[in-house]
């Protein structure tokens, strides 16, 4: 019998998966957020890492949080206006206390390194507008 690895369980691990499909989540913190377009690829980039440096897989249970949490330091790294963690907890539907704690164990897990090189920042946003060629 093969045996599959449990998913690592996280504070980012909801116990149901939100009503809310993953795209129209973006759009809705990209609505009410109304930070720069490019905060989204560099919060696609800081998710990465935290993958990269926790081992922790996407799923449906974290991705959620993982999105919010990424873009919203990404707000607070690049753009001069940026809102309250309580207010983005009120755009993902999370007490500003838990965002507080998963921004903190989120910047832990990257080494609170939130520098993006242009050329990885360039590199995601071709692999976004033509994943053919990033294979």
């Amino acid at each position: 019998m093969e045996s599959h690895p449990v998913p690592l369980r996280t504070p980012f691990h909801s116990c149901r998966i939100p009503p809310i499909s993953v795209p129209d989540y973006i759009q809705r913190i990209r609505k009410y957020s109304k930070c720069s377009s490019e905060c989204f690829i560099i919060g696609l980039i800081y998710v990465d890492r935290f993958s990269r440096a926790t081992g922790v897989v996407l799923t449906y249970f974290n991705v959620y949080r993982m999105i919010l949490i990424a873009v919203m330091i990404a707000a607070k790294f690049r753009d001069d206006v940026y809102f309250s963690n309580g207010y983005y907890g009120s755009i993902g539907g999370i007490p500003r206390e838990e965002v507080n704690t998963l921004e903190v164990q989120f910047l832990t897990a990257i080494g609170w390194n939130m520098w993006v090189e242009p050329k990885a920042y360039w590199k995601h946003l071709e692999s976004l507008c033509h994943p053919a060629l990033s294979r």
